[in-house]
């Protein structure tokens, strides 16, 4: 069984009944309710995340249907199938799941943005101390051109 929350209150979790075979439940403690998803085999689940408003569903397939194995991906928000099953080559057995983030979101709102830029201007050519140490974002102990290119980069990306 695994379990995978997507806020305080509502989640995901892998639930087998008599005869082994899982089942993917969305529950939410507030409401009290749990709904199974439409997708999963009904086969062997070994686990489920949850990132980036995703839920990724690691689905091993069942014995009478095993093409269906695979990783299968839904809107975390409203469980609804968006891709998969995408191959593994084989059966799958965990899933872990890595994400970037952005150096140079320095509000946290998630977007590199003109707000984030003016930010950043008003930090240019000072040494990295303070309030200004986050602007620094090759390390080396300068807001300088190199930061900027790096803040370039990463300008209008989204979390």
């Amino acid at each position: 069984s695994a379990l995978a929350m997507v806020s305080d209150s509502t989640g995901y979790v892998v639930v087998a009944d008599a005869s082994f075979a899982n089942s993917v439940k969305r529950f939410d403690l507030t409401r009290k309710t749990a709904s199974a998803l439409i997708g999963p085999s009904g086969g062997f689940t070994p686990d489920i995340q949850v990132g980036g408003g995703r839920l990724y569903v690691a689905d091993q397939g069942s014995f009478t249907n095993p093409r269906s194995a695979g990783i299968l991906v839904f809107d975390a928000a409203t469980g609804a199938k968006l891709k998969g099953p995408i191959s593994t080559g084989l059966p799958p057995s965990a899933i872990a799941l890595v994400f970037t983030t952005l150096t140079a979101d320095f509000d946290g709102n998630g977007v590199v943005e003109f707000d984030a830029f003016f930010a950043f201007a008003a930090a240019f050519g000072q040494t990295a101390a303070g309030a200004a140490t986050k602007f620094d974002l090759d390390g080396n102990g300068k807001v300088d051109l190199g930061d900027f290119f790096l803040f370039a980069d990463q300008f209008g990306r989204k979390q």
